[in-house]
């Protein structure tokens, strides 16, 4: 069993491993285990309903808290958005805890060190999402972003049970932890292209569909 004070220690290796890391130490913040945005962010003391598992956190550095305030507030109400129908309470991790300001300048960072350092480092995060998950023991995860989900279903063993298409392409990856527990993959919530108000709402159906099943 994972307790409260797991998690808190959890805070202190992902700042050993930063301090360790120079590549690492370029990055403006990390996220994990977070009911709000930003470097200021509350970390969740009670087990949640639902998970929503990001790709890496965003990093503005003009702003207080490392992000500008129409982002928190709009990535809070997406957040709020597609968990609501699944349960009383969500909190946020990421694939890979540290920010940068695009995938882009994250992949500049890695690259220009050591072979294998980002697997590395998603192996890292893993272990420690798994004690999250662990602690959470949530409904399902909810994943906003495809473009990473190979790295999803070798770090955290998931079995894809199904794609369901949309209009531009996939919409939903339904995959399973090794316990059962839902993980669904979808395209961003914030930059797919097209991405419409009915594909939201398919997703909410299917994903409340999947913790009723």
């Amino acid at each position: 069993m994972v307790s409260l004070t797991d998690m808190q220690n959890a805070l202190g290796e992902i700042c050993a491993y930063q301090d360790a890391h120079p590549h690492l130490q370029q990055c403006a913040g990390f996220l994990y285990n977070a009911i709000d945005l930003g470097d200021r962010a509350i970390q969740a003391e009670e087990p949640v309903d639902v998970i929503i598992m990001g790709m890496n956190p965003g990093e503005n550095p003009k702003h207080k808290d490392n992000i500008s305030p129409n982002s928190k507030n709009r990535w809070r109400s997406l957040c709020e958005e597609f968990s609501a129908p699944l349960g009383k309470s969500w909190v946020m991790s990421e694939l890979f805890f540290w920010s940068s300001n695009n995938l882009g300048v994250l992949r500049q960072r890695v690259n220009d060190c050591e072979k294998n350092l980002f697997e590395n480092d998603l192996s890292f995060c893993a272990k420690l999402n798994k004690r999250l998950i662990a602690f959470h023991s949530p409904k399902i995860v909810l994943q906003p972003g495809l473009t990473w989900s190979g790295y999803a279903r070798e770090h955290y063993d998931l079995t894809l049970i199904q794609s369901v298409p949309g209009r531009r392409g996939t919409l939903i990856e339904h995959h399973v932890l090794p316990d059962g527990t839902p993980w669904l993959i979808t395209p961003h919530w914030t930059s797919a292209f097209g991405f419409s108000k009915d594909d939201r709402d398919k997703i909410k159906d299917y994903a409340l569909r999947a913790i009723t099943a």
